[in-house]
């Protein structure tokens, strides 16, 4: 799996073109990984940390 220079696994082109935007603007994020996950569970493409409330950011597109 493709990875950014900071070691984030990235699914997509897009999914890092938004990654390095959220590194640009110092935002501090976690991304969840599948490891051993059922396929049915879902996990969200990133969750940003630094905002008050739970947040959960799910990229859409091809």
């Amino acid at each position: 799996m493709p990875a950014s220079e900071q070691w984030i696994a990235l699914d997509s082109d897009l999914k890092g073109n938004i990654e390095q935007k959220l590194r640009d603007e110092e935002h501090q994020f976690d991304k969840p990984l599948r490891y051993d996950a059922d396929e049915c569970t879902v996990f969200p493409d990133i969750c940003l940390l630094d905002v008050q409330q739970d947040f959960a950011l799910e990229v859409f597109g091809m």
